[in-house]
C-alpha cells in the first residue's frame, strides 16, 4: 500500500484531485492528470524500481509525477521519464508543486489560436488554483498568483506572448520553492 504525505492526503480529501482528472478541466494547465487509485496499484507491481515511488499523476507524454517514498512525510516530488532510467528532482512537496507548474505555466504557455489559451483564459486557470488551492498553497504564493491573475498586459518577445516572462517566473519559483539538490538527475529503474 502506498504512504501519502499529509498534504497529499488533505488535498484527496477535498476531492480537487478527483475533479482534476478531467482532462478537460480549466486547470489542466500543470500536465498532470492525477491517477485514479487503480492505476496507481498497477504501476506498483512494474518491479524494476531502484528506488521506491509512489506515482500520483501522469504527463501527456506518459511520463509519471511521483513522491520518493523514502523522504516520507514530506516528501520530494520527482518527474519519472517513460522511456528512460533517469528521473529528475523536481519539487519538495505538492505544495511547491502546485505553484512551480502554475508559474511555468504562466512564463511558458503561448497565448494565441495555436494553444487555444488566450490572456482572459490564461488568467482565470490561475485564479482557478488560487481559489482552489488557498488552504495548500502558502500566502506568499497566493500573493503571486493572484498578481500574475491581474496582470494587464502579456509579456511578448519575438512573437511569443506569456502571461509573463520566462525569466520572471524562474526568479519567482526561485524565491519561493526553490528545489536545491546536487543530484538533480538519478536512476529510478534499471
Amino acid at each position: 500500500m502506498i504512504e501519502w504525505p499529509n498534504d497529499y492526503r488533505r488535498l484527496q480529501v477535498t476531492g480537487l484531485l478527483h475533479r482534476l482528472t478531467n482532462s478537460d478541466d480549466p486547470i489542466d494547465i500543470w500536465d498532470a492528470e492525477f491517477l485514479p487509485e487503480g492505476k496507481i496499484d498497477s504501476f506498483e507491481r512494474l518491479g524494476d524500481q531502484k528506488v521506491e515511488i509512489s506515482p500520483f499523476a501522469i504527463t501527456g507524454g506518459g511520463h509519471y509525477w511521483a513522491y520518493l517514498a523514502d523522504s516520507l512525510p514530506e516528501s520530494d516530488i520527482v518527474l519519472c521519464y517513460r522511456d528512460s532510467y533517469e528521473a529528475e528532482y523536481y519539487s519538495r512537496s505538492i505544495q511547491d508543486f502546485i505553484f512551480k507548474r502554475t508559474v511555468e505555466f504562466a512564463g511558458n504557455e503561448e497565448l494565441g489560436d495555436s494553444s487555444g489559451w488566450t490572456q482572459d483564459t490564461a488568467k482565470e486557470a490561475v485564479s482557478l488554483v488560487c481559489s482552489g488551492f488557498a488552504d495548500i498553497l502558502s500566502r506568499e504564493m497566493l500573493v503571486e498568483l493572484r498578481s500574475i491573475a491581474n496582470t494587464v498586459s502579456a509579456h511578448s518577445i519575438n512573437g511569443w506572448t506569456t502571461l509573463i516572462s520566462e525569466s520572471k517566473a524562474k526568479e519567482i519559483i526561485e524565491r519561493l520553492a526553490p528545489m536545491k539538490r546536487e543530484d538533480a538527475i538519478f536512476e529510478w529503474r534499471g
